[in-house]
């Protein structure tokens, strides 16, 4: 319609349209068309009026051609005066309306900018927000994962904040703590503890290492406390900040610790045994009152050395690898050895070397126990001197000698064996009734009453004896006298059985042609007796 106005030149409807144009660019914001379209309509209704006034005005001029023309055009005059007035306060509105509608929009503009400005203060609110939740999450986080009781505390000793992972080790519930002190919750000493460190802690600054004992329900307690002074206002109370640590299973591995040392010293310090200790250069660090003894020398003179540089053993630099050795490797090492005690006197030793391991896993020391094996040397040469007398003996008796374990195997056969023609690799590792020596009734007999004999000497620790004979596949009449003993082990118990049996075969055959001698003399007896009462009777009857 503002087009179609345009085209025709029409005024009156060139500012109607303007007007209303005005109207719906205000609507929508557009203030500054609108001020625009109203102008324009407010020149419009300016030039209708003033062409409308000129149209009055000629039309008055025609008509009146009289006196009145003067009258009509001062009174058109005043009239135009009006409308100039009229048209000048228009404008004076015109611009109040611009200034509103300026100051409309720097009104606008600045509620948008404040509330952009508000927004991105809000954004950067919630973003700070955001970042004390998550540092109060991770300050949780951190305070559930110390496992230290944490307290917070004036210089008077009072609580006033309180924090434990495990209530149970608490001196009293959190609720009877808060607000009370600790010479109101704990016992005198614990409490004269807490009172210094705190004291100290408020004087320099920090206060750590102070141990204090509590009788708990779950029994005594030993718990470690440190003590931070905390950053205040001048003019406020003094903070302290505490953390207490359960160091129970310490202060209880430290008295094990310290038991066990009391008993490794008094063991060590007592011991008969030769005890040193040596570092990773070999040097003896420690050397037990024995050892000193040996040497005949202050302790001071053999601290510090190297069994190079001080010993009395014949093969030091032995001694010496074996120790580097244990170093090296970790592993026990063990060496017996000659030496002369002080006196000159020859002694045998017999040496452990045991690996000790630091912290870290490493060896730190070797410590060596040496025991003196010189009566065991003798004792054994002794023994072994016995021995092969005692097998010189069995090895070379006529009388058969066989040994036998629990099971009745055979696991000795002296070689008299030979003798009675059998074969000893037959019999080792085999009872009696499994090495028959003959397939007959009697040397079946006899391996029975043999295996009869070792399990009833095996149970019951008697000696027994057994008379065996039996014919071997050759033909020969073999006749033993065996006897059984029990042979028992360290503990008391019946171990093996050794059975002795000599070959009474010679004795037996004499035996027999003895009975045959005495029969055969009887039988002449008699028959001498026989022919003397013939005799008899023959002469009688003469």
């Amino acid at each position: 319609g503002y087009k179609l106005a345009k085209e025709i030149g029409l005024v009156l409807y060139i500012g109607e349209s303007a007007k209303r144009l005005a109207a719906i660019a205000a609507v929508h914001g557009d203030y500054q068309k609108a001020y625009r379209l109203s102008m324009e309509k407010a020149e419009m209704e300016a030039r209708a009026e003033s062409e409308k006034a000129n149209t009055r005005m000629v039309e008055l001029a025609n008509r009146y051609q009289t006196e009145s023309n003067q009258r009509e055009i001062d009174e058109l005059n005043h009239r135009n005066q009006l409308q100039a007035a009229e048209l000048e306060q228009r404008a004076l509105q015109q611009r109040w309306l611009w200034t509103l509608v300026g100051g409309g929009g720097v009104i606008l503009i600045g509620t948008l900018l404040f509330l952009l400005r508000l927004r991105r203060s809000n954004q950067l609110l919630e973003e700070l927000n955001a970042q004390v939740r998550r540092s109060q999450r991770k300050l949780q986080a951190t305070l559930d994962a110390i496992p230290d009781m944490m307290f917070e505390m004036g210089l008077d000793g009072r609580y006033h904040d309180c924090h434990s992972p495990n209530p149970d080790l608490l001196a009293a519930p959190v609720e009877v703590l808060l607000g009370n002190t600790v010479l109101e919750v704990l016992p005198p000493e614990a409490a004269a503890v807490c009172m210094a460190a705190l004291h100290e802690a408020h004087e320099r600054g920090l206060s750590v290492g102070k141990q204090y004992e509590l009788s708990l329900a779950r029994g005594r307690f030993w718990f470690e406390l440190s003590v931070a002074r905390k950053q205040t206002e001048a003019d406020l109370e003094p903070r302290l900040i505490g953390l207490a640590r359960d160091i129970t299973e310490r202060k209880r591995a430290e008295e094990l610790l310290h038991a066990r040392e009391q008993e490794f010293r008094a063991m060590v310090e007592n011991s008969p045994d030769i005890i040193a200790r040596y570092d990773t250069q070999c040097r003896r660090i420690y050397v037990n009152p024995a050892m000193q003894a040996q040497f005949g020398l202050p302790v001071d003179e053999i601290l510090g050395r190297t069994p190079l540089e001080f010993s009395t053993l014949d093969e030091v630099q032995n001694y010496v690898q074996r120790i580097q050795s244990v170093l090296k490797t970790g592993q026990e090492a063990h060496m017996e050895f000659f030496y002369q005690d002080p006196q000159g006197a020859e002694r045998w030793g017999d040496m452990r070397l045991v690996p000790e391991f630091g912290t870290d896993g490493s060896v730190s020391s070797v410590l060596a126990v040496t025991r003196d094996i010189t009566q065991r040397m003798l004792t054994e040469q002794r023994l072994h001197a016995s021995e092969q007398m005692f097998r010189a003996i069995v090895e070379n008796t006529p009388d058969l000698i066989v040994r036998m374990d629990r099971e009745c195997r055979r696991i000795y056969i002296n070689p008299a064996i030979d003798n009675l023609g059998i074969d000893a690799a037959s019999l080792l590792g085999k009872t009696p009734l499994e090495s028959v020596l003959a397939d007959t009734a009697q040397a079946l007999a006899a391996a029975t009453k043999v295996q009869e004999t070792v399990l009833r000497v095996l149970q019951t620790g008697e000696p027994g004896a057994a008379e065996l004979s039996w014919t071997m596949p050759d033909g020969r009449a073999i006749h033993l006298d065996a006897q059984y003993a029990a042979e028992l082990d360290p503990q008391g118990q019946v171990a093996s059985v050794v059975s002795i049996a000599r070959d009474i075969s010679a004795r037996k055959r004499m035996e027999r042609d003895l009975e045959s001698s005495e029969l055969l003399l009887r039988q002449l007896a008699a028959r001498n007796e026989t022919a003397r009462e013939d005799e008899r009777r023959h002469l009688k009857r003469e």
